[in-house]
């Protein structure tokens, strides 16, 4: 696994009790949206972790617990709290407002979710205990809703008898397939079986287990425990289930290129099949394609995805749109001629607190410059930043510890005429404009 550092100013709950933690849980269709449980309220950020919105307050005595968004609706979103009350809790409206869906279990008990990912109204809520003396809850433990938590199933069985449970997680392409982890091992059920069987394959006699993880690349469950992190193939296969995300929803100009993911729950090595009515290119096999539009207005999406197991279809309708917000300003203003060795103005530092901006200036080149020389610029000592020009009168940006100090982009700024440049700086990437 490739694992990278990113900014996130808000940190979910995190206690070493069980059934006091929340988690980061990420928009399917968007990796810079995510929902996170801090104090008692839901937090979303829309730009990844640098600026949050509180969506919802639960109130003194409810703490956030674990939060988990329906992939098939991602309007519906489900949390668990947990202090004076333990409850599970449902949202239909992107989190603005909740309903409380608590199975009748009986006792103040922390709970632990997972939703479908083809149903948002199928979902699974175990009780986790927090200190041993509260009991095994035998025959109370594992329930599972089929009406976005109106009714409730008791799925408990009798395999989990003795088990202080801490977490469960349903394996997307599954028929009902969920884990349940405890406290000394792994079981697991799904829909055709009558009971919860044991799976602690190659774990040690007595593993407490933290927090499960899936990796459906590669076919494995990540177990997160007091001793260590242990991985397994799953106890059977997933059917694919085709999940598409994108960068950006919305862009400014037609022909800005937009970034596609593939977020399906789908072995290494499937196949892909994007359409992209009203893009260039209208399709593509690739994993994470490019594409950009020329003309304004919205657009659906479709991927097909075939990994061996099986293959599974998705249309996301409206996904993304194009707007006409990117006109150069018609007044040029007063113009600075630079000589090489004068000519400049200076402005105050911005102060803002954002990984998404844009650095934009009208140029008229008179014949060749020099390397290096300043376009708008910032080097404030320790660092440097800004658009130049290079090689050849290239148009030219530096952007410290991006990996690459400079970069030219190959553009060559025309001799004499009045040129728009910019420099578009996005958190996970940037683009020149000329």
């Amino acid at each position: 696994m490739n694992f990278q550092e990113f900014g996130f100013s808000m940190k979910p709950n995190a206690h070493y009790i069980i059934g006091e933690s929340s988690n980061i849980e990420f928009d399917p269709r968007n990796p810079n949206i995510s929902y996170t449980g801090v104090g008692t309220g839901i937090w979303k950020t829309e730009d990844d972790g640098v600026n949050f919105t509180q969506v919802y307050d639960f109130g003194s005595g409810n703490e956030l617990g674990e939060i988990r968004i329906a992939w098939s609706d991602v309007k519906v979103i489900y949390a668990a709290t947990f202090g004076s009350s333990d409850k599970v809790w449902r949202s239909a409206d992107s989190g603005v407002s909740w309903s409380n869906v608590t199975p009748s279990a009986g006792g103040s008990v922390p709970y632990s979710i997972s939703v479908s990912a083809i149903d948002a109204n199928v979902l699974w809520a175990a009780r986790t205990v927090s200190y041993t003396g509260q009991g095994t809850l035998n025959g109370n433990k594992v329930f599972k809703s089929t009406d976005g938590g109106s009714s409730w199933s008791n799925i408990s069985g009798s395999a989990l008898n003795g088990e202080y449970i801490s977490n469960i997680l349903h394996q997307k392409g599954t028929n009902g397939g969920v884990y349940i982890a405890t406290r000394r091992t792994v079981y697991y059920k799904n829909d055709s079986m009558s009971d919860f069987v044991l799976f602690g394959n190659n774990l040690p006699a007595s593993t407490f287990s933290t927090r499960m993880v899936d990796n459906y690349g590669a076919g494995k469950l990540y177990n997160g425990s007091n001793r260590s992190v242990y991985r397994v193939d799953f106890y059977e296969q997933s059917s694919p289930v085709a999940q598409i995300a994108v960068e950006d929803f919305n862009v400014l100009c037609s022909g800005d290129q937009i970034q596609f993911y593939d977020h399906s729950v789908a072995l290494n090595g499937a196949s892909y099949n994007w359409s992209f009515p009203g893009a260039t290119p209208l399709f593509s096999s690739e994993k994470n394609p490019i594409v950009s539009y020329d003309n304004l207005g919205t657009f659906d999406v479709t991927l097909m995805v075939n990994d061996g197991n099986g293959t599974s279809t998705k249309t996301l309708a409206d996904l993304t749109s194009v707007a006409n917000d990117c006109n150069p300003e018609t007044v040029l203003g007063m113009a600075l001629t630079m000589d090489g060795s004068s000519g400049y103005a200076t402005m105050a530092a911005p102060n803002f607190a954002t990984n998404n901006f844009t650095i934009s200036t009208w140029i008229k080149r008179e014949g060749d410059q020099n390397d290096w020389a300043g376009l708008v610029f910032s080097r404030p000592g320790s660092g440097t930043s800004g658009l130049n020009m290079g090689t050849d009168n290239e148009l030219r940006y530096h952007w410290q510890g991006s990996g690459s100090y400079n970069w030219n982009s190959g553009h060559v700024v025309p001799d004499g005429e009045w040129t728009h440049v910019a420099l578009v700086v996005l958190h996970r990437r940037k683009r020149r404009f000329i």
